[in-house]
């Protein structure tokens, strides 16, 4: 199951329109109108549950009895460091719900990234709040027109960075998955 939030192959002359077609997959605007029966749908759509999808291709692979990879990509770019903050830990809570639902003495569990962006805690003590000048910043307007966000303890950077991607595993075979990842190019504006 391939479920997405826009189609950027269009962009490279191709789509997942054309894709599905070629290799007789249908496509659907939303995860509620997939039938339970169908194995290999692609899902197109803005505002996507993730959560929801996890749990709906877990189910369909794990009614086959064939093996299968599920990759999991959640976007924390954002140009709101709440919103950032609490897709980390929403992705966070994700990872623990999969890694309930398999068996880890036969299933690796990969998670990684597309891409980095600026989102960096770098100050705080234990207990207190990451986002204590957060509403103070808010109401105030934000800084929305600039690249950088600073507050106390949080920093973020609107556009996407050259670092590398950790790749982080559990499970069958983690032991052999090491290290990052090599950002792909991008533009870094």
């Amino acid at each position: 199951m391939i479920v997405s939030g826009g189609d950027g192959a269009a962009d490279m002359g191709t789509g997942f329109d054309a894709l599905a077609k070629a290799h007789d997959r249908p496509v659907y605007a939303k995860l509620a109108d997939v039938p339970a029966t169908t194995l290999r749908p692609i899902v197109l759509g803005d505002d996507m549950d993730v959560h929801a999808a996890t749990s709906r291709a877990l189910d369909i692979l794990q009614a086959s009895d064939d093996r299968y990879m599920l990759m999991v990509e959640w976007d924390a770019h954002t140009d709101d460091p709440k919103d950032g903050l609490q897709h980390v830990a929403d992705f966070d809570a994700l990872i623990a719900k999969v890694e309930q639902r398999v068996d880890l003495s036969d299933t690796l569990l990969l998670f990684t990234a597309d891409h980095s962006f600026g989102l960096q805690v770098d100050g705080g003590r234990r207990g207190s709040p990451l986002l204590a000048v957060y509403d103070a910043w808010k109401a105030a307007g934000g800084n929305e027109d600039e690249n950088l966000i600073r507050l106390d303890n949080v920093l973020l950077n609107h556009s996407h960075t050259a670092e590398e991607v950790p790749a982080l595993t559990i499970g069958a075979g983690s032991d052999k998955v090491r290290g990052y990842l090599p950002a792909p190019s991008c533009s870094t504006s």
